[in-house]
C-alpha cells in the first residue's frame, strides 16, 4: 500500500491533471520483450455544468476526503475515513463548467449539512447537497452534476422554464396545444397509435364542460401502461404492483444491454423461475398483457402495499414493508449485482411544493423513471392509488404545472386500452394542520369555459426508480 493524497487546489491545470492515478498490472514472461499495459482510472471524477446566473465572482468548493491509500498490487484506492474532510477548488473548464478529482468515498456525508459543493459570491455562501441515488463515488467512474443558479430576487429556475420533459428514453411528440390537437367524437375509443387528441365534450348536447387530453401508446415509445383487467379479477386492489411493472418495464427495456451482459454471465432464471420480461398492449381478449404485472399477481394477495418495495423486489429481493409473499425464498431476479441493500427505487411521502419540484427535476436530470400516488383519485374514500408519470410541462418559473399519467383502473374506457392523459398541477395549502405550507395537488384540466376544475387530488407520495449504472458499470465495465 502507499499512502496517496488529493490536492486540495485543483484550480490550475498541472495540479487538477496530477491529481488523476491511472493504474495498470499484466504479466508477461521471461522471454517477452514488449508489455501490453491497459491503464484505468484508479479516482472518481465530478464534473460541475451551471447554468442561469453566473457571478463573476462565484468561488466554488467540493467536500471530499482529501487521504487515503492505494494498493500497489490492485490499484484499489480509500479514503482515510478517520481523516477531516476538506474543500477542494476545482479546474474550471469554461465559464460554466468545473472539474475535479476525488478519492472514492462514500455518499451519505454530502447527503445533508455542509452538503457537497459550496458556492460562495459576494461574501454570501450558498450549499448543494447531493441527492443522486447513487451511494459511493466509485473509482474510474464519474459523476456529472447539472446546477442551476439564480438571483436572490428570483424565483425563476431557468433550466426547466416553460419547458416539457419526457422521461429518460421515451420518445413521444410534445403536447402541441389544444387547439392543434384532433377533436374526437366523445365515446370514440380506438385511434391512432402516438396520438395526441381531446374529446369534443362541448359538442355533446347538452354541452359538457371538462376537458380530456390524451396520447395514445404507440410500440418503440419507451413507455408502458400496465393495467389492471377489466372487471379487476383477481388484481383490484394491486395499483401498486401495476404501478411498479411499469416501472420495471421502463427499467429492462434501458438497461438493455447490461441485462443481455448478466444474462451471458448468470443466465435469465433465478433458481426454477424464469425472468418475466414481456410487455404487449392490452385488449380486450389479452388483458393479462404484462409478464411482469402477472408475475406480482402470482406472488403476492390482491391486496394494497408499496410501489418502491416492489421494484426493489423484483430486483434484489428485498421485500421491506411489502405484504405477505408467496416467493418466500426469492431473492430478486439480479441478485448477482444488486443486494438487498442497493435500492434501486426510493420514495418520499413528502410531497411540499419545494420537495415535489426537487424530485421532479432529479428524475429528469439524472434519468429516472417516476411513480406517485394520489390521495382519493380512484374515487371517495379509496385512500392513496399507485399510478406513474411520464412526462410535464414546467410553468414560467420553473414548477411542475401538467403532468402525463398512466393510470391502471378503467382500462376498459381508456383509450386503446393504452395511453398517457394529461392532467394539472396545482399548490395550496394542505387540510390536514400539521402539513404548513404549499402542496401538490393533482387536478382535472381547466373546464372548456375557462373555469378550474374543483376537484382535487392530494399527491401523497413520489417515486423515482434510478437506472443504477454505477452498479452495472462495476460489475461489467467492458460494457459501452
Amino acid at each position: 500500500m502507499r499512502n496517496i493524497g488529493i490536492p486540495t487546489d485543483q484550480s490550475n491545470e498541472k495540479n487538477h491533471s496530477d491529481a488523476d492515478v491511472l493504474f495498470a498490472t499484466t504479466t508477461v514472461g521471461a522471454s517477452d520483450a514488449v508489455a501490453t499495459l491497459q491503464f484505468n482510472h484508479a479516482l472518481h471524477r465530478i464534473n460541475i455544468n451551471l447554468k442561469g446566473t453566473i457571478p463573476d465572482d462565484l468561488t466554488i468548493e467540493v467536500k471530499s476526503l482529501a487521504n487515503g491509500q492505494i494498493s500497489l498490487k490492485d490499484g484499489n484506492a480509500t479514503a482515510n475515513l478517520s481523516a477531516d474532510y476538506v474543500w477542494i477548488k476545482p479546474y474550471r473548464i469554461s465559464n460554466e463548467s468545473y472539474s475535479l478529482i476525488i478519492l472514492p468515498q462514500e455518499t451519505q456525508a454530502f447527503c445533508s449539512g455542509e452538503g457537497l459543493i459550496r458556492l460562495t459570491t459576494e461574501g454570501k455562501s450558498a450549499s448543494y447537497t447531493f441527492n443522486g441515488n447513487a451511494e459511493k463515488f466509485d473509482a474510474g467512474m464519474q459523476t456529472t452534476l447539472n446546477l442551476t443558479l439564480k438571483t436572490e430576487d428570483s424565483n425563476v429556475d431557468l433550466e426547466f422554464s416553460n419547458q416539457t420533459y419526457w422521461v429518460y428514453g421515451v420518445t413521444a411528440p410534445d403536447f402541441p396545444g389544444k387547439e392543434n390537437i384532433y377533436s374526437a367524437r366523445p365515446g370514440v375509443k380506438k385511434f391512432e397509435d402516438g396520438l395526441w387528441f381531446r374529446y369534443a365534450n362541448e359538442t355533446m348536447y347538452p354541452p359538457l364542460l371538462f376537458e380530456e387530453e390524451y396520447l395514445t401508446w404507440k410500440e418503440g415509445s419507451g413507455w408502458f401502461d400496465c393495467n389492471k383487467t377489466f372487471n379487476y379479477y383477481g388484481d383490484g386492489n394491486m395499483c401498486w404492483a401495476a404501478a411498479a411493472s411499469n416501472l420495471i418495464h421502463w427499467w429492462l427495456a434501458q438497461n438493455q444491454k447490461y441485462i443481455e451482459a448478466y444474462d451471458k454471465e448468470y443466465g435469465p432464471e433465478y433458481k426454477d423461475l424464469s425472468r418475466p420480461e414481456k410487455y404487449n398492449r392490452m385488449t380486450e381478449s389479452n388483458q393479462q398483457h404484462s409478464e411482469v404485472f402477472n408475475f406480482f399477481k402470482s406472488s403476492f394477495d390482491n391486496l394494497g402495499s408499496w410501489d418502491t418495495g416492489g421494484v426493489n423486489w423484483f430486483i434484489n429481493g428485498n421485500k421491506k414493508n411489502l405484504i405477505h409473499c408467496s416467493q418466500k425464498n426469492f431473492h430478486g431476479f439480479f441478485s448477482k449485482v444488486f443486494s438487498e441493500d442497493d435500492a434501486v427505487a426510493k420514495g418520499t411521502s413528502d410531497t411540499s411544493k419545494e420537495t415535489f419540484n426537487l424530485w421532479f427535476k432529479n428524475a429528469f436530470r439524472y434519468n429516472q423513471a417516476i411513480g406517485f400516488a394520489a390521495y382519493d383519485f380512484a374515487g371517495p374514500n379509496t385512500k392513496s392509488h399507485s399510478m406513474v408519470i411520464w412526462g410535464a410541462e414546467f410553468d414560467a418559473e420553473g414548477n411542475v404545472a401538467y403532468v402525463y399519467i398512466c393510470d391502471n383502473n378503467r382500462a376498459e374506457d381508456e383509450p386503446n386500452h393504452a395511453s398517457l392523459q394529461r392532467y394539472k398541477v396545482v399548490y395550496e395549502k394542505s387540510n390536514v394542520p400539521e402539513m404548513k405550507g404549499d402542496y401538490a395537488y393533482l387536478t382535472p384540466l381547466d373546464n372548456i369555459d375557462g373555469t378550474p376544475s374543483k376537484a382535487r387530488f392530494r399527491f401523497t407520495s413520489l417515486t423515482l426508480v434510478d437506472l443504477r449504472l454505477d452498479l452495472w458499470q462495476k460489475a461489467f465495465p467492458n460494457v459501452k
